[in-house]
């Protein structure tokens, strides 16, 4: 379903996710915004180059260049994953970091494959993102929540973390102020 949901659009005023891979293999950003009324979100990229990467060296980097085209942008990072080491330099960038609870993490899973099941969420029809979402596998938390288990699924799935905490932080409901303290 996830590889039909290709659409156009531009985002505005996009909220950015980091995802790193447990072993720092991997790194995705994912751009996120609401055009006419569905989230849209896509890798960020500049002269061809994604910003899905292996490693981590550009991280940095790339941000820097997205901060300069949109200043104090929302950036959110599970909170006790690899992404966060990248806080503090983000914070100097300028952005206002988003530290998302791993307790939060499973409903943001299955609210974005609702998301999916009702077609309110469009992505460009980059490769990356489908293959995340193919090679990804749920493991349950809990008695009645799951969320995207790396080491059960059968590839990297930086992108689709990084989808999940970006498309997550879209929409009416959300507010960056009720993650601060």
């Amino acid at each position: 379903r996830f590889a039909k949901l290709v659409g156009p659009g531009k985002i505005q005023s996009p909220v950015f996710a980091l995802d790193v891979s447990p072993r720092r293999t991997w790194a995705c950003i994912v751009a996120a915004g609401e055009v006419d009324g569905r989230a849209l979100v896509e890798i960020p990229s500049a002269k061809g180059v994604k910003a899905y990467q292996r490693g981590t060296a550009w991280v940095v980097r790339t941000f820097g260049r997205l901060a300069k085209r949109f200043p104090g942008a929302v950036v959110r990072l599970l909170s006790k994953a690899q992404a966060v080491t990248f806080a503090p330099a983000l914070e100097e960038l300028g952005f206002t970091v988003d530290y998302v609870s791993m307790g939060d993490y499973p409903g943001m899973c299955a609210a974005l494959a609702q998301r999916v099941d009702e077609g309110s969420l469009m992505h460009r029809g980059e490769l990356e993102l489908t293959a995340a979402v193919d090679a990804a596998i749920a493991v349950e938390v809990g008695e009645e929540q799951w969320r995207w288990g790396r080491r059960k699924s059968g590839g990297d799935i930086a992108p689709l973390v990084a989808m999940t905490l970006a498309a997550s932080g879209t929409g009416d409901d959300y507010d960056v102020l009720d993650s601060i303290g």
